[in-house]
């Protein structure tokens, strides 16, 4: 199974995880996103699992199975297409350790198998 790392940090508007909202229509499920990753990457993920954290060094706050995969347009950003992750959260997936790629700059991980 493929799985990925990712650094979201905390809101500075109330309480939760920047980018990261329900799903609107339908239930169960999470919007998490935008993130600058290649498509084709995030797609290997369909079926597979995210992990979020607010940094490297602390283990997941956030984690599920990926259902879907989304891309959103951003203008304000330098890289203007993004990947949007529909999530099935599940308990299991929320305390996992970081893996992947976890030089400072990293906020992604990169696809791994699990």
């Amino acid at each position: 199974m493929k799985a990925a790392h990712l650094i979201c940090r905390r809101s500075t508007d109330g309480p939760g995880l920047r980018n990261l909202s329900q799903a609107p229509g339908k239930p169960g499920l999470w919007r998490a996103g935008n993130w600058d990753m290649d498509l084709e990457a995030a797609r290997e993920l369909i079926g597979g699992r995210i992990f979020l954290h607010e940094t490297k060094a602390l283990p997941s706050v956030f984690g599920g199975e990926v259902v879907a995969v989304e891309t959103v347009r951003d203008r304000s950003l330098a890289r203007e297409d993004r990947v949007v992750f529909i999530v099935r959260p599940t308990i299991a997936d929320k305390g996992v350790t970081w893996r992947g790629r976890s030089d400072p700059k990293a906020s992604y991980g990169g696809v791994i198998d699990v």
